[in-house]
């Protein structure tokens, strides 16, 4: 089932951002590279429906990435109920490593978030 999950989450992933240059991350055991100058997307599972939301858990090192924006695309056919893909854009800004953390955050208005996601980026 697992197997099949990662399967499917691949293919959607590999089929939304074919025809962006943007390179894209969804594994955070696995550092981004990236030049200076260029943007990329962290893509995460996420379900609105259920009024969880992914907000930057912990502040950007600006001197090194930049948030450019956040967009969420519904599974498709769209249903009540379904899940679908947050997506955050960033840019590259300068040679160094930081860390991205962004929480998925429960709709009670917590400061906490129940999840956590840390994506290390290298921008060389």
């Amino acid at each position: 089932m697992t197997r099949f999950f990662v399967l499917t989450l691949f293919i959607l992933l590999v089929t939304a951002t074919s025809c962006t240059d943007n390179l894209t991350v969804t594994d955070t055991a696995v550092p981004l590279e990236a030049p200076a100058g260029e943007t990329f997307d962290i893509v995460l599972k996420a379900n609105v429906t259920t009024g969880y939301e992914w907000r930057l858990a912990e502040p950007l090192d600006e001197s090194v990435v930049q948030f450019i924006s956040s967009d969420y695309e519904s599974d498709k056919p769209i249903a009540e109920g379904s899940g679908g893909l947050d997506i955050w854009t960033f840019q590259a800004v300068a040679p160094g490593t930081s860390q991205i953390v962004l929480g998925y955050f429960p709709p009670d208005g917590s400061d906490m978030p129940d999840q956590t996601s840390t994506f290390t980026v290298i921008v060389e």
